[in-house]
């Protein structure tokens, strides 16, 4: 038996491994960029909200005036408020950074989870027994990701589809219980 279409699939598991593991370095990188952001925003937060308590220094060992004080604290505030916002906002975009490394860390290693199962039936075939079936456990347990189960919100089923006799007959029947309330009389089809 030939080997062609699995040269073919693992050919092609490879090439699409090789990209995803190249998208997968590019979207460490953006999170360690992300990382470091947060990291710098967060110090200049404090340093800046720190000056604060230096004007209260400053003001009780009477080196400034109590007007100076509170026009400075006010401008200190408005800086605070913008370095809170774009440290919420560094911080939204640190969480989606990794959440995109989680997502394509889970696709590269299925990906490779494939290429080894197709790999495994190729030396299957090849070898001295192609009767035998390749089965998932024949790859190392560590490779082998369990299947999620789906969970159940509701015990409700969904409808059956109706044909399209049955919908032009419920429109129908839609259409004269509104006209009977607004008091008109409807058209029967086919009369």
């Amino acid at each position: 038996m030939g080997t062609l279409p699995l040269d073919v699939k693992i050919g092609t598991l490879n090439e699409v491994g090789s990209a995803l593991d190249d998208l997968l370095d590019l979207v460490k990188l953006d999170l360690n960029k992300a990382e470091g952001a947060h990291a710098a925003v967060t110090v200049v937060f404090n340093s800046v909200n720190k000056l604060n308590e230096n004007i209260i220094t400053e003001l009780k060992a009477e080196r400034i005036t109590a007007e100076h004080a509170e026009i400075a604290r006010l401008w200190i505030s408005r800086a605070v408020q913008i370095i809170d916002n774009l440290l919420r906002n560094q911080a939204n975009i640190l969480f989606i950074a990794r959440g995109a490394e989680a997502q394509n860390s889970k696709i590269v290693k299925a990906v490779k989870t494939m290429y080894d199962l197709e790999c495994a039936r190729k030396n299957r075939i090849s070898s001295e027994n192609p009767e035998d079936p390749v089965i998932v456990s024949d790859l190392a347990p560590d490779k082998i990701e369990k299947p999620v189960e789906p969970v159940v919100t509701s015990e409700r089923k969904s409808p059956a589809p109706r044909t399209i006799k049955e919908q032009r007959l419920a429109n129908q029947g839609a259409e004269s219980s509104i006209a009977k309330r607004r008091g008109r009389r409807t058209k029967k089809v086919g009369a």
